[in-house]
């Protein structure tokens, strides 16, 4: 079995829109039974919901993350998957420290691609647009499939 992680800040924009722009791709290559995808926040609040404007974007991808419930990131949760990609490098360098047992399955999600850039929530004082977040997320995650597949599997190995 292979686990994924994705992790921002809330758990309620970014890493609920990947978990689901990820599952999307799993499902259409045919290899969702393969592996257990989840999300979880830095600084969150367990229960929370999606923000609405990421559930709209993901409805005009066709996914439903409306079921989606914030959970703060911990050491169980993190022992329990295989890869853990982040938004930013805050949370990479925060997971990286106060788990140093991890760090080795800790990356940027933009690294996938061979890039080092974070995916933004937000612009200065304003949340980044809904719709440019997802199609960066949903960019990436095209682009660092494969790889996202190779280092999942040799973390289990």
């Amino acid at each position: 079995m292979y686990s994924l992680l994705f992790v921002c800040r809330q758990n309620r924009f970014r890493s609920p829109m990947a978990e689901g722009l990820f599952l999307n791709k799993l499902k259409a290559a045919a290899k969702d039974q393969d592996w257990l995808v989840a999300s979880a926040g830095t600084w969150t609040e367990d229960g929370q919901p999606a923000m609405s404007g990421a559930m709209v974007e993901m409805a005009k991808r066709g996914i439903d993350i409306s079921r989606h419930r914030s959970k703060l990131v911990n050491k169980t949760m993190l022992d329990s998957y295989h890869l853990i990609l982040t938004m930013d490098k805050n949370q990479k360098e925060a997971l990286c420290l106060e788990f140093p047992e991890a760090a080795g399955r800790i990356y940027l999600l933009t690294e996938m691609t061979g890039e080092d850039w974070e995916v933004s929530d937000f612009d200065g004082l304003t949340m980044a647009p809904y719709d440019r977040v997802a199609r960066d997320i949903e960019n990436l995650v095209e682009r660092g499939f494969e790889k996202i597949q190779r280092l999942a599997g040799e973390a289990q190995e």
